[in-house]
């Protein structure tokens, strides 16, 4: 019979913040706070989050969008628990593993092959790794305000404004041999005027396939968050690979490089040296992706409409963006007025709303959000 040994748990209360490196192990920085101390929750719940000092706090951050149901989600936890039942790694593949990438293909038919990470770091990189190896050439573009720039530094990465389309193809003249691939997000998710730039994402991909370079969409953030797949996908853009992670992992991390198979059989030779994909992980991605359908999304994006349009009324400083279920907003008609957000994100945190502390970046709502949550964060935005 196996002990079940519980936990001791010293003082949270009062813990020194001396023992973390500030942002690295939340989504904002504990000098932020103004406390002096981290903020440790005890427990999620719905679209709460709790702490040890019994404060609630409504939650808009959502682990940066990966919670699209919420915290505590009954078929999430059954599955994570029949995972960890049957094993936590195996070192090969698992029937789950296998059943995510059928799952994959199936909501993204242009994909003929898929490769399970346990990070989007490490996703982002194989991609850009990927398209070097088809190509034998060494440079990558990307795009300011995209996720993926926040990934790749090395010296082959050019960076390019979004959506400036005579910049772009001056740089591709200039370097259009050099050029291994082009990486974008479709939505940029580092600017809070969110929106898909059709257009320019078609003169990407275009230009791409006219001087043989690989194009990759970085849907991290915007893949099943949006809607259901990619959001290339549904707008007929001809991806060569594509970036996932985020809303599939459930809450665990997780990436995804996935594609035409002629690209991704490079993975044989260029696979990073990282402990194999978890089964865990693997189950609670498919029973994240089976809850999400278009019945999900309809009712999901009316939650979001409500909130826009509530919170914009009487507001002449106020303008809030949405693309699916992942909303931005300006304050003081300014793209980048960093004080007023930073401020109100502190009176926010106070009335027990955590939001988002990226001022550049979305915030989002999930499926466990009420209409009497959403109320609550009208109030709260007006005072």
């Amino acid at each position: 019979m196996v002990r079940d040994i519980k936990l001791k748990y010293v003082d949270f209360k009062n813990w020194p913040a001396e023992d973390f490196v500030d942002g690295t192990n939340s989504g904002f920085a504990i000098n932020s706070l103004k406390t002096g101390k981290p903020l440790i929750f005890k427990h999620g719940a719905g679209s709460k989050l709790y702490d040890f000092e019994k404060q609630s706090y409504l939650d808009l951050f959502l682990s940066d969008g990966a919670l699209i149901l919420g915290h505590g989600h009954r078929n999430l936890e059954t599955a994570t628990k029949v995972a960890v039942e049957r094993g936590l790694n195996f070192g090969g593949i698992s029937r789950d593993e296998a059943g995510l990438a059928r799952f994959i293909k199936e909501k993204i038919p242009s994909v003929e092959k898929v490769g399970l990470f346990g990070s989007e770091f490490e996703a982002i990189h194989q991609a850009a790794n990927l398209a070097k190896l088809s190509t034998g050439r060494k440079k990558i573009i990307t795009f300011v305000g995209c996720y993926s720039s926040q990934f790749l530094s090395d010296q082959d990465v050019i960076y390019v404004p979004y959506g400036d389309s005579r910049a772009f193809l001056r740089i591709l003249s200039e370097n259009k041999k050099d050029i291994a691939g082009i990486i974008i997000e479709p939505i940029p998710t580092y600017r809070v005027d969110i929106r898909i730039d059709e257009e320019f994402l078609n003169i990407v991909c275009l230009t791409s396939k006219d001087i043989g370079a690989c194009f990759i969409a970085d849907e991290i953030t915007c893949g099943w968050r949006v809607l259901e797949g990619s959001v290339c996908q549904a707008k007929n853009i001809d991806f060569d690979l594509i970036c996932l992670g985020r809303v599939i992992g459930g809450g665990f991390s997780f990436g995804a490089v996935a594609g035409k198979k002629e690209v991704m059989n490079g993975l044989i030779n260029s696979r990073l040296k990282v402990l194999p994909f978890s089964p865990v992980v693997a189950r609670t991605a498919l029973a994240t992706l089976r809850l999400l359908d278009k019945r999900f999304y309809q009712t999901l994006n009316e939650k979001v409409m409500y909130l826009k349009t509530e919170l914009e009324k009487n507001q002449s400083d106020f303008r809030a963006y949405c693309q699916g279920s992942m909303l931005g907003f300006i304050l003081n008609n300014s793209l980048y007025d960093k004080d007023s957000y930073y401020n109100l994100w502190q009176k926010l945190l106070k009335a027990g709303i955590l939001f988002q502390p990226d001022f550049r970046r979305p915030f989002y709502i999930s499926s466990l959000h009420t209409k009497n949550d959403l109320k609550r964060i009208v109030e709260m935005f007006k005072k």
